[in-house]
């Protein structure tokens, strides 16, 4: 049996050669690279030019895909897990780090720009909280994620160098979260990456666009959701592309539904409930022990 939903991401799994910054956010990126263009850049970048980032990473075993971005001046690079769910870009930096995970590159050392407490862009980071900082002089956060992952540390400004398609070079400044203290959930593996490219356009990203926007995430439209090639009835639901997750999560009435027809087209296989496995709300075990993950697929 296959089950699938039809919401096409699929297509993350293609992009195993190159991603490029499409979608509800394109144009509010391609305004903000073009408009916060180095001073000391004299190049001219056309309307149609775009940034192409070469992607790498895949679905098993990784479970995670990223890109490589140049930050600082001198520029170094950094592997950052693309993540379209969240706004704040991190990097794991010194400053000094309390708890830092193991990472492909040095720690990121922040530069003395630090955004601070009173700034507008901190005040609407922290909306509709006021901010509650260490220090009048710099902007702290503390961001958490839907896996239990969490990052604190300070905002900062620094040099992003980027090419566009056209060849032509820019270094946006850019404020990003230098984060000296990251948590993973108990168990749970970290990925070998330096931190997160945020590319929702929530809080952060206002401020890094000079024209407006028509919304704050990745949409992909309405979807239609499928169960083992059969149409659930559940259509013109609003779906959110979350780059950065390796789980799809539904609200209770999908849920609901899409459980329902797994759990009946799996009557008469090998799969039976492991109601006695605690660990999640819907576990199944087969009649022998599975050697490998292509054995699961082929019940799927």
């Amino acid at each position: 049996m296959h089950a699938r939903i039809n919401f096409l991401l699929h297509l993350l799994l293609a992009l195993y050669s190159a991603f490029r910054f499409q979608g509800c956010a394109s144009d509010a990126y391609h305004h903000t690279i073009t408009a916060m263009k180095s001073p000391s850049s004299s190049t001219t970048v056309g309307s149609s030019a775009s940034v192409f980032l070469q992607v790498t990473g895949n679905v098993y075993p990784q479970g995670h895909y990223y890109v490589t971005m140049y930050i600082g001046n001198p520029p170094k690079p950094y592997f950052l897990d693309i993540d379209t769910g969240s706004d704040l870009t991190w990097v794991q930096c010194e400053a000094p780090c309390q708890n830092c995970l193991p990472a492909p590159h040095p720690l990121y050392k922040p530069s003395k720009d630090l955004v601070k407490c009173n700034e507008q862009i901190c005040v609407d980071f922290h909306r509709p909280n006021q901010p509650v900082c260490a220090s009048p002089d710099q902007c702290d956060y503390d961001i958490r994620y839907a896996d239990l992952g969490t990052s604190s540390g300070v905002l900062v400004r620094e040099w992003f160098p980027l090419r566009y398609t056209n060849g032509t070079m820019t270094a946006p400044r850019v404020v990003f979260g230098c984060g000296y203290d990251q948590q993973v959930r108990k168990g749970a593996t970290p990925p070998y990456l330096d931190g997160v490219l945020g590319l929702g356009l929530g809080k952060v990203a206002r401020h890094l666009e000079p024209t407006s926007r028509t919304c704050d995430h990745y949409s992909l439209g309405t979807a239609e959701v499928f169960v083992g090639g059969k149409t659930s009835g559940m259509k013109d639901l609003p779906v959110l592309f979350d780059s950065g997750s390796t789980y799809t999560y539904f609200s209770e009435k999908p849920y609901k539904v899409i459980l329902s027809l797994l759990m009946n087209d799996l009557k008469g296989t090998q799969l039976n409930k492991a109601d006695e496995d605690k660990s999640l709300p819907i576990c199944w075990k087969g009649s022998k022990p599975f050697k490998s993950i292509q054995d699961v697929r082929n019940l799927f």
